[in-house]
């Protein structure tokens, strides 16, 4: 089964602080920062299962 990422979602908005705070650590390098959010960017306008999803996330979270 598929699920979305839409913006009125909870989860979704919580992900996305994270992926931002993610970011932040990272800002002294402007290029990885960019690469790395162009990435998500286009990672999350396709539909991905909710299991790799969780996995993708727990790889890019600090915490």
């Amino acid at each position: 089964m598929k699920y979305w990422f839409t913006t009125n979602n909870q989860t979704h908005n919580l992900f996305i602080y994270k992926v931002y705070l993610w970011s932040m650590t990272i800002k002294n390098n402007t290029i990885t920062e960019m690469y790395n959010l162009k990435y998500i960017k286009n990672y999350l306008n396709k539909p991905i299962s909710k299991k790799n999803a969780f996995q993708w996330q727990k790889q890019i979270t600090p915490y």
